[in-house]
């Protein structure tokens, strides 16, 4: 994992276990990673893509990675997930989200590698993001989804976001997740995401193999 160790801080780093034995890294996105989000991108199905970006994009651009990785950690925060081979990570999945003008809320955006569906990934991340705009002091979280795609309405039912219909655009559905300050409790209090029990309980797909300290 020398990989990810020299690019980014040991503290920031979550490593676990899928069901199904492999190894995955969680950690923030940084610039450097341009070359490793065209790959996945384009390797998603046209389905999930489409309701990533909600158009039929063919192939990402270099004018559209630059932008999604134009990342400050404060006004833009992105979290990857990597699938570990030996010496070499690739991303099977990534959550970010961008703060509002008004600087008291985020809207938030997440996608997961189709072979990795069903493994808890999606919901770990959107916890961790959770996570991450409650102790930058955001009072909301919010985003918008295709009003057909189950699995990202069922995620968000289960990690207590409010979801509404759009009256104007009736193929969206809106989510928002307001963020007391009491969020930062139980489950944000380690400062990097959830802890290991957590972690497990919410995902019993999931188990942790080295939790940020």
């Amino acid at each position: 994992m020398t990989h990810l160790i020299d690019r980014c801080p040991v503290e920031r780093i979550d490593a676990i276990r899928l069901a199904n034995g492999q190894r995955v890294v969680l950690r923030p996105a940084l610039e450097q990673d341009l070359q490793l989000h065209g790959p996945y991108f384009d390797g998603l199905s046209n389905e999930s893509r489409y309701n990533r970006f909600f158009n039929p994009t063919p192939k990402t651009t270099a004018k559209m990675l630059r932008h999604l990785l134009h990342i400050d950690r404060r006004s833009h925060v992105a979290l990857l997930a990597e699938h570990i081979s030996g010496d070499k990570g690739t991303v099977i999945a990534e959550a970010r989200y961008k703060v509002a003008a008004d600087d008291g809320s985020a809207e938030f955006a997440l996608s997961v590698a189709d072979q990795f569906h069903g493994l808890g990934l999606g919901k770990l991340l959107l916890d961790r993001l959770v996570c991450a705009a409650s102790r930058a002091g955001l009072g909301r979280l919010a985003g918008e989804t295709l009003a057909t795609n189950a699995k990202m309405l069922r995620l968000a039912r289960k990690a207590g976001f409010a979801l509404t219909s759009d009256p104007e655009l009736l193929y969206l559905v809106k989510l928002e997740k307001r963020l007391p300050a009491s969020e930062t409790g139980h489950s944000c209090q380690d400062g990097n995401g959830l802890k290991d029990r957590d972690a497990t309980t919410a995902l019993p797909a999931v188990t942790v193999l080295l939790a940020a300290s």
